[in-house]
């Protein structure tokens, strides 16, 4: 192995990829991850000549990026089109990969869901959050709770699983972004937008409002837009978790969608 190679490698293990053979072909290659050994959830493409470039993706964490073994100001002309298009070409298979997992992560989510059964109201989540099992949620056969990724048009996109303990896991591959659980209230009632499961289920039986679970603060400003843009009347209430994620990607949500922001205030202190 080369010392490139050997660089190459080293910045894949620091990432979490087990490559059995690196293959700098410069075509994208699946391979094992330190998390899972037997799957093959990471990815990488690597290229040798000048300028030598590896990109890399960790499923499991989402983590992903790009190194270049040489400083861009040292390259001449000719070699930065070169970078400039191997960044292009790296791009092009970087996307492809991203639609073949989320395709097979979508499946993935059929057959679960398929295979879950109804939600036990007793659930030890469901008990220690003080909510009831909502219509849409189902449980599997370990326990989990199954709460359903559906994209824009109710398409069943991912799963997550919230396990007794509060653990919460998305299907390694799932796409996230855009989608989300909706809670349906009372139509002529404001819809809010919130990040969790339980806080979604606590703010819909506080209020009778409609909730969209965004499960994620970095979702809630493609969530709010797009349940703007289909109800264009109604008021939309960005209900963001009082940290400085929350508050700052609920303000990003609330001027998207033209929405107002509210954060909770907790006077005893047990939320």
């Amino acid at each position: 192995m080369t010392d490139l190679l050997h660089t190459f490698h080293d910045v894949l293990g620091q990432h979490g990829l087990v490559p059995e053979e690196l293959l700098a072909d410069g075509n994208l290659h699946r391979c094992p991850t330190e998390g899972k050994p037997h799957k093959r959830n990471g990815a990488y493409i690597a290229h040798l000549d000048k300028p030598a470039t590896l990109w890399w993706c960790n499923w499991e964490t989402d983590d992903q990026g790009t190194f270049c073994a040489e400083e861009k100001r040292t390259l001449s002309f000719a070699e930065m089109s070169a970078w400039r298009e191997r960044q292009h070409s790296i791009r092009r298979q970087r996307e492809e990969e991203c639609t073949r997992r989320h395709a097979e992560a979508a499946q993935q989510a059929r057959q679960e869901w398929n295979a879950a059964r109804v939600c036990d109201a007793s659930h030890p989540y469901l008990r220690r959050k003080g909510i009831p099992a909502l219509e849409g949620i189902r449980q599997s056969r370990d326990g989990a709770l199954l709460i359903p990724v559906l994209d824009t048009a109710n398409n069943l996109q991912s799963l997550q699983r919230i396990y007794p303990d509060g653990t919460k896991r998305f299907l390694v591959g799932g796409k996230v972004s855009g989608g989300r659980f909706v809670i349906q209230g009372q139509p002529e009632k404001p819809i809010a937008i919130c990040e969790g499961f339980a806080t979604g289920a606590s703010i819909h039986l506080a209020t009778g409002w409609t909730v969209y679970v965004a499960f994620s603060a970095n979702n809630l400003a493609t969530v709010a837009k797009s349940a703007k843009e289909r109800f264009p009347d109604s008021s939309i209430i960005i209900c963001g978790d009082n940290d400085e994620t929350g508050r700052k990607k609920g303000e990003e949500a609330a001027r998207l969608a033209n929405a107002q922001l509210e954060l909770p205030n907790f006077t005893s202190g047990n939320g």
